[in-house]
């Protein structure tokens, strides 16, 4: 027995429905041992998929509410009578159970079309009454557990786990693993990316994030500087890059988190390892190489320009530089240079978006202590004054008794002197009203019972002091961390220009990639000296802009065949 997720989910509950229901041009539905549903009124694909496309309409966040998972058992244990239709459908309504999907709306469907026995799940990840989403957080481990606790309850076979010889890989293997493997953009960075008007960095899978750890985690406790990492991790075809409050390794158009490279592998712990922080180091670095291409291709008359006259020699400059490029250089030079760009413009982006939410996150924090400082300094005038009333009801001289209340707390503290008070009220002064014998006026019955209650109203007015001096000391931060913040950004915004300029930039830098690929062939990519993981990415980089131009020139041939023109 064992488990199988999918890398390319499902796009749309419909297409995924007739495809597990044989309903397809290529299929037959006698493929279909039996069918299962939970949370649907019916069986037919196409109207359970409808159900469960309005279902999860209710969500706006997540973009993937279709999920879908394989279990698949051993043809020994099928032979053996361990696993007949009847005991499938009871394994499959008690994996949904144990996945805690029993409320979530399913398509459950055993198949015979192969010798080995398998059921497919299609699951709606919307709740259909909160509207919230199913995290899919460790599923691979939960689905693990469970494959091994029914397997083991029923007496089942258990698939090994099949290895692979990372040092010796065949060429036939390596022409699989280009189309096979494919990164994932999670929700959170979809979003993310969407809100900073750039594409998003799709994850590593599982496995490249594994062999990657195995070569590059050494490096990370062995480095002495940002700059010796640098070096490290580029000799793997890696770079560093600001990806929030945290940093990311890319790798080409995919990335991997720092902290999954190993045990310690912080931004934090590095920066506090190295004695300076990235952003330092990364804004250090980017006028060193701005100073090193102008030493090296110095513009001549620069220095008697003006700032204007000098950005627009350096546009034509570059200009200049990429015709003689696409003349001098072979395709798979002027690939790497532009892969080189796009990771530079890349970081630089990176660098920018987050000096632009740092400068917004202590801006509103320095907001959010101000507001805190004006309720705390409502609730310190509010209890100052309750207290202050309490002692004019109960001492003569109330200002005295103030006086002499604040002393004894600095000299006996808080509650030594609510003590000595409560038992000895005198040593404040004399209470209010008359005490003759047993018999007591109306106002000493008030001084009597409101001493009760000035240990309360004191106690409530020091606290609310102390809340009003903690926002005061927020407010001192905030005010330091906006500084900070304004001055970091200030230097950021003159390395990088403006947000218009980096999109620009990136855009031609994309633009030029795409130009290198449509010269560059597999042929080419697979007989450079790259790394293995980066031909792989390459290969598929090309193959998707080879479908791409496809498309657009099937469009275009569309266009001009219309009698009309298109609106």
């Amino acid at each position: 027995m064992r488990f199988k997720i999918p890398k390319k989910q499902p796009a749309n509950f419909r297409a995924s429905a007739l495809y597990l229901s044989g309903n397809t041009a290529k299929l037959s539905p006698d493929r279909v041992e039996w069918v299962e549903t939970r949370n649907l009124q019916t069986e037919s694909p196409e109207a359970a998929a409808a159900i469960m496309a309005a279902t999860a309409a209710q969500s706006t966040r997540c973009r993937n509410p279709a999920y879908h998972f394989v279990l698949a058992f051993d043809p020994k244990d099928a032979k053996a009578g361990k696993v007949d239709p009847g005991i499938m459908r009871e394994i499959a309504i008690d994996a949904i159970e144990r996945l805690g999907l029993s409320d979530y709306q399913a398509l459950i469907y055993a198949h015979r079309d192969t010798e080995h026995p398998h059921i497919h799940f299609l699951v709606n990840r919307i709740h259909p009454q909160t509207g919230k989403a199913y995290s899919r957080h460790n599923d691979g481990k939960r689905l693990t557990a469970l494959v091994r606790e029914i397997a083991r309850e029923r007496d089942l076979n258990i698939a090994k786990e099949r290895g692979r010889d990372k040092a010796r890989i065949p060429e036939q293997e390596l022409q699989e693993d280009f189309g096979d493997t494919r990164a994932t953009v999670t929700d959170a960075e979809y979003w993310l990316a969407r809100r900073n008007n750039r594409p998003p960095i799709p994850d590593m899978s599982w496995e490249d994030v594994k062999s990657l750890r195995e070569r590059v985690a050494p490096h990370f406790y062995n480095a002495t500087s940002w700059a010796d990492l640098s070096a490290r991790v580029g000799a793997y075809g890696l770079q560093l890059q600001r990806k929030g409050r945290g940093l990311v390794l890319v790798r080409g158009d995919e990335a991997a988190k720092l902290s999954q490279m190993g045990k310690g592998v912080r931004l934090t712990e590095l920066e506090e390892r190295f004695g300076q922080k990235f952003d330092e180091w990364e804004l250090t670095r980017i006028d060193e190489l701005v100073a090193a291409e102008k030493r090296k291709h110095p513009i001549p008359g620069s220095e008697n320009m003006t700032p204007a006259q000098l950005r627009r020699a350096d546009r034509l400059r570059a200009a200049e530089e990429r015709v003689a490029h696409k003349k001098t250089r072979d395709a798979m030079t002027e690939l790497d240079h532009a892969q080189m760009a796009v990771h530079y413009w890349k970081g630089l982006d990176a660098h920018y978006r987050y000096g632009e939410r740092r400068l917004f996150r202590a801006e509103r924090d320095a907001a959010y202590a101000h507001s805190r400082h004006d309720r705390a300094t409502k609730f310190e005038t509010r209890w100052r004054e309750s207290f202050r009333e309490s002692l004019s009801v109960t001492f003569k001289d109330p200002a005295k008794a103030e006086r002499i209340w604040m002393k004894m707390e600095a000299q006996f503290g808080v509650e030594e002197t609510a003590r000595m008070l409560k038992e000895k009220p005198g040593l404040a002064g004399g209470l209010r009203g008359l005490n003759v014998g047993i018999a007591k006026d109306e106002t000493r019955k008030k001084a009597e019972v409101s001493l009760r209650y000035l240990k309360h109203r004191r106690s409530r007015w020091r606290r609310a002091q102390q809340d009003v001096n903690h926002w005061n000391d927020k407010i001192a931060d905030g005010r330091r961390q906006v500084k900070i913040a304004k001055r970091d950004f200030e230097l950021i915004h003159q390395r990088t220009g403006t947000d218009a300029y980096l999109h620009k930039m990136l855009g031609r830098a994309l633009e030029r990639r795409a130009a290198a690929l449509s010269r560059v062939t597999e042929k080419a990519i697979r007989a450079s000296n790259h790394a293995y993981d980066y031909k792989r990415q390459l290969v598929r980089a090309l193959h998707e802009y080879e479908e791409n131009s496809r498309k657009n020139e099937k469009v275009k041939e569309m266009e001009r065949e219309m009698p009309f023109p298109r609106f």
